[in-house]
């Protein structure tokens, strides 16, 4: 049991540190839809939200989405929406591919987010989880 242990811890290591040096590979293009241009919101009226969208023992997918009130048709729209894995990381690394986010009348978000949970052991990629989340979430007043 003790050794079994040792390996573990080492194997632990080995992918914490897989990234080392500041070397990040780069990260793939995230597509986000639903976001309208900074130059249509009305300057100061902007609210983020946020929800943990995905959660397990280890580390957890947050949503945040930054919403303002647009200045032409005098509604509420998103301004930019992210998705970041947060927790224990070692060994797990979280590839967004798309993101869609829009404001419903009702003071709500509808989401999408679809990518891809990689897991890591030794730095090579044992297995990939993909995910799509769909849900809403509440839209703090402006």
């Amino acid at each position: 049991m003790g050794f079994f242990a040792a390996v573990v811890f080492v194997a632990g290591l080995f992918s914490a540190n897989s990234y080392r040096n500041g070397t990040f590979p780069e990260n793939k293009p995230m597509k986000t839809v639903g976001v309208i241009p900074d130059s249509n919101l009305v300057p100061g009226l902007h609210r983020i939200s946020y929800r943990i969208i995905d959660k397990n023992r280890v580390n957890r997918i947050e949503l945040t989405v930054e919403t303002g009130l647009n200045s032409t048709s005098g509604k509420i729209s998103v301004v930019a929406a992210s998705a970041y894995l947060f927790g224990s990381t070692s060994g797990f690394r979280w590839e967004p591919i798309l993101l869609a986010a829009e404001a419903t009348k009702d003071q709500e978000i509808t989401y999408r987010v679809s990518g891809t949970l990689n897991w890591k052991l030794f730095g090579v990629t044992v297995y990939n989880e993909p995910k799509h989340i769909i849900g809403t979430l509440e839209i703090k007043a402006i």
